[in-house]
Order: structure tokens, then sequence, then C-alpha cells
């Protein structure tokens, strides 16, 4: 089933909301890829300076109406849009909050001890909060971190790059079977080292050297 409510894109290849139309209008027409050069954002607020459509997320400091975008915002304003840290003087978006709810109250830096990152998912093993970056193969959505990871997970990062052919850096594309190593035994034969280059005259008897 789609939307039959929400005007469509008129491109007839496009299945999209239509968001963007004649400046000065209110009816959308387009979506963003298939907008007519000099269309705008009709549906969306817009940044109020002159010539701008970029969505607004800074107002007045104790006001919840965005005005401008970061680019055109004037100085004192802060973003609006975003739940700001409760910390006094911080201004930094929140994202930590107390495990078991989904409101962030402090940044990273001033989150209090036992708060949790709420507005990012989690690792699904239990007691772990840390990002998963790790999901079932032909999946693209991560489930685990990769302590928890099980064996034929891929790396969500590692999926991204292969479709834009390209690696990911510092995470293995796959999960192994995972294998402790087993701690020396002992009886256990050392490992041969190579041996070690010697100075002309070094390891001789002193007599030796003395009266070469």
């Amino acid at each position: 089933m789609v939307n039959v409510i929400s005007r469509r894109c008129v491109n007839s290849e496009c299945d999209k909301l239509a968001s963007f139309g004649c400046t000065g209008t209110k009816k959308a027409e387009y979506c963003t890829v298939h907008a007519k050069e000099g269309m705008s954002n009709v549906l969306d607020r817009v940044c109020s300076h002159l010539g701008c459509n970029k969505q607004p997320n800074f107002g007045v400091d104790g006001s919840k109406r965005a005005e401008f975008c970061q680019e055109h915002a004037k100085e004192g304003m802060i973003n609006v849009r975003s739940r700001k840290c409760s910390h006094p003087l911080c201004t930094t978006r929140a994202s930590f909050g107390p495990q078991g709810t989904k409101t962030p109250a402090f940044c990273s830096r001033h989150a209090i001890d036992g708060m949790i990152n709420v507005r990012c998912r989690s690792c699904a093993h239990p007691t772990c909060f840390k990002r998963p970056y790790y999901c079932a193969e032909g999946s693209t959505r991560p489930e685990l971190c990769s302590k928890h990871a099980r064996s034929g997970m891929m790396n969500i990062n590692a999926v991204y790059a292969k479709t834009q052919g390209k690696r990911a850096r510092n995470a293995p594309d796959r999960i192994t079977s995972r294998t402790k190593k087993r701690p020396r035994q002992p009886g256990d034969v050392p490992s041969v080292q190579a041996p070690v280059k010697q100075e002309p005259g070094q390891g001789m008897p002193l007599e030796s050297q003395l009266n070469p």
C-alpha cells in the first residue's frame, strides 16, 4: 500500500513525496531529486535569510521557534530543535540519560556516572551499552558490538563500504569463529629466537680480547 493522501512527485517514474515547488507558492510538485532549477522546499519552514532555502535549526535562547540555519544564525542564537545539555553554560546537544529512559539530559562530557547514550541504538547483548556495528549476513540492521558479535556476522561499515567499492578501516569485514589463546603450560618449548648479531670481539674471553 502507498500513501494516497500526500502529494507525490509528478515525475512518472518516481513515487517519493513532493516537497519542492515554485518559490512563492505552497504547491509541492517534485521531490528533492527531480526538483527543477530555481524551485524551493514549499512544505517545510526555511531559513529566514533572504534567498536561503535550508531548514532552520537556530533561534533565540528560550524560544522553540527555529528561524535561521546554522550558516545565517545571529550571534547568541542556539539550536532550538535539539535538546541541549542540562549543564549550566553548555549548549552541546544532549545524548546521555538514565538507563531505561529515552530522554537525553547531558552531553557526553557532562554525563553523570551510570548514564548511557539514549539517542543511539545499543548492543543487543544484556547489560552492554556499546554501539552495535555487526549484523547478520544479508541484513543492514546492526545488532551487536564487536565484542559480542556472533561468528559469521558482518560489520555494517564494511557492508556499506563494499557497496561504494571501498573497504572499511579498523574493522574486520566478518567475525570468524572465536578461539581463546591457550595459556602457556609448564614444559612448553619456548619459541626459538633468531641469533643476535655480535660485534667483532664480542663474546670472546677477556684474555683473548686483551692479547689478540
